[in-house]
């Protein structure tokens, strides 16, 4: 999990390590980590171009934190379940939000397209 200052002038998130590359060959996860979030007015590198730097290049994950503060620490971990494609519990509170999305009925009957219906609504 290589971590970098967003604030760092040298650009020291954009620049892998020869380890990155070597890995990626071998499907192992890996979460690239912007650090000190906290400090967004330092920021040199925007956001969207170490994100698909990540992403697009190198292929893995990316998120960022502030470690002294606390912030999105917990989403970095998450992130790399997501990239070892291992299933996670959720919180109760998503649990329970994904419960109560409707369940999809098999078949046609006019009684199920009424259902489907009850539970949505129109945004113009």
């Amino acid at each position: 999990m290589p971590m970098g200052e967003v604030s760092r002038r040298d650009g020291e998130i954009l620049h892998p390590t020869s380890w990155i590359i070597e890995a990626r060959g071998q499907k192992i996860p890996i979460v690239v980590v912007g650090n000190k979030i906290d400090v967004e007015t330092e920021r040199v590198t925007p956001r969207e171009i170490t994100e698909s730097t990540a992403a697009f290049d190198w292929e893995c994950g990316y998120v960022e934190c502030c470690a002294k503060e606390n912030i999105r620490i917990i989403d970095v971990f998450k992130e790399l379940l997501v990239q070892a494609k291992i299933r996670y519990n959720l919180s109760p509170a998503v649990r329970r939000r994904r419960q109560s999305l409707p369940n999809y009925m098999s078949g046609g009957s006019a009684k199920s397209k009424h259902m489907l219906k009850r539970n949505s609504c129109t945004v113009a």
